[in-house]
Formats: C-alpha cells, sequence, structure tokens
C-alpha cells in the first residue's frame, strides 16, 4: 500500500512540474507577442504618445530579459533629443544609468545622472531629481566616496521627503544608515535609526 502511495505522490509531483513548465512557456510566447504588439504599436504612435509607447516597449524587454532594451533605452534618449523634449531625455537617460548598474561601468552611468541632473534641475521635477541624486550616491558609494555619497543621498531624502514619496524615502534612509555603517559610524546609523 505504502508503495503505491509513494509512486502515485511521485506521479502528481511530475505532473505539477510538466504543468508548470508548460504554463511558464505559454507565459513566455505571450510575452513575446505583447512585445511584438509594443513595437508594432511605437513604429504606429504619434508624439503624444511616442514616450508612453518607449517606455513601455523598454519595459516588457526588461521583463523578457532581451537585451534590446539597451537600444530602445538609446532610441528613446534620441527621439527626445531630436524633438527637443528634455523632460524625457532626462527620464530615458536616468533608466539608462540604472540599466548599466548591472554592467559596473560607474564612469558611464555617472555621466547619464550628470546629463539628466543638468536637464532635471531646469525642469524642476522633483520626483526626477530624487532619483537621479540616489543614483549619483549609489555610484559614489560603490567607488568608496562614503561623503559625497551621503551628500547626495541627503538631497534625495529631501525631495523625496519633499512630495512625501515613502518608498523612495525608505530607500534613501536605508542607503545613508548603509553608507555610515561602511564608514565604521555606528554612532551616526544609530543617530539617523533613531529620528
Amino acid at each position: 500500500m505504502m508503495y503505491r502511495l509513494n509512486k502515485l505522490k511521485y506521479w502528481v509531483q511530475a505532473l505539477i512540474v510538466i504543468f508548470a513548465t508548460l504554463y511558464s512557456a505559454v507565459l513566455y510566447s505571450q510575452t513575446q507577442i505583447n512585445t511584438d504588439s509594443l513595437l508594432n504599436e511605437l513604429n504606429k504612435a504619434d508624439n503624444a504618445n511616442k514616450y508612453d509607447a518607449f517606455e513601455e516597449l523598454i519595459e516588457a524587454f526588461e521583463i523578457n530579459n532581451d537585451t534590446q532594451y539597451f537600444s530602445y533605452t538609446q532610441k528613446a534618449i534620441e527621439y527626445s533629443q531630436k524633438n527637443n523634449n528634455g523632460l524625457e531625455e532626462a527620464n530615458f537617460l536616468v533608466w539608462r544609468a540604472y540599466q548599466l548598474d548591472t554592467g559596473g561601468n560607474t564612469v558611464e552611468r555617472q555621466r547619464h545622472f550628470n546629463q539628466a541632473l543638468k536637464i532635471a534641475e531646469t525642469k524642476t521635477d522633483t520626483l526626477l531629481l530624487g532619483d537621479i541624486y540616489l543614483g549619483l550616491g549609489h555610484i559614489s558609494s560603490q567607488i568608496g566616496n562614503m561623503e559625497l555619497a551621503l551628500m547626495y543621498y541627503n538631497k534625495a531624502l529631501s525631495y523625496y521627503q519633499s512630495i512625501d514619496d515613502l518608498l523612495n524615502t525608505g530607500d534613501c534612509i536605508n542607503a545613508i544608515g548603509l553608507a555610515y555603517d561602511l564608514m565604521g559610524d555606528y554612532e551616526g546609523a544609530k543617530i539617523l535609526f533613531l529620528k
């Protein structure tokens, strides 16, 4: 009797694995179809909807782990420059900088963030400025310049707090605490925690 139960359990587990594999294959193929339809939407989009179409397509490529997201982010940056839309250009530059985070290319990432910062300061987009300073803080932390990282993190924190963005505020506080920890300044981290 026990042998039959174990054999039945084995077959049920095998069926579950087969079903899960088939289900993920269906989801993957639907995502690919979605990417194709998003490419069509991008090609058909007028100027007013082009930026949204770029964003949806780039997000789909990122979800698929398709490296085309790099080239389409660059195309979005170039399209923004051609159409003199600084705010969209800055957003795509930040996006590109975060994409480069996986490659560890800090010089290129910093260049993108600084370009975006130059644009964003003239547009006064608070969330974008917070994102840029947070990214610059991460770069400074990665290269070991904790004082500069703390300066950037605190700037980002002030922007996020001014618009009551709790998620990014939490990210900043966490990054500041980690920077203090990496500096060995446990009192600074503790004071920040108790605020």
